[in-house]
């Protein structure tokens, strides 16, 4: 039998019906289980978008949190504070594409003055 992406046919599933997977929390929902405001690590790196090897990989940036047992929880004003401090850091950054054209008028510069 042909493999399905030569001959363009669609592959079925068993059955013709696709598996639901879990249904997924959204951020809303993590909020509303949050009695205490705090975040636990995985919440905080899902909350700002960030994995959790890159949280542990730049600990020393990222807030410290307090331990609850042995769970580390994160409080929602570290967690703003942290998002406030990284804003400040990055517009006091130039932007990539700034340094890029800054460079490109530099070499230009160059040139001319070689002539």
């Amino acid at each position: 039998m042909a493999r399905p992406e030569t001959t363009g046919k669609k592959i079925s599933t068993a059955g013709g019906k696709k598996k639901a997977g879990p249904a997924r929390k959204s951020d809303a929902d993590d909020d509303a289980d949050d009695d205490d405001g705090s975040y636990t690590v995985d919440e905080f790196c899902r909350r700002n978008k960030i994995s959790l090897q890159a949280f542990y990989k730049h600990r020393a940036d990222m807030p410290r949190g307090y331990l609850v047992g042995s769970k580390r929880l994160i409080s929602r004003e570290e967690d703003r504070e942290w998002r406030t401090a990284r804003t400040e850091a990055a517009k006091s950054q130039p932007l990539v594409t700034d340094i890029f054209h800054r460079n490109q008028k530099q070499r230009r510069a160059r040139e001319q003055a070689a002539q």
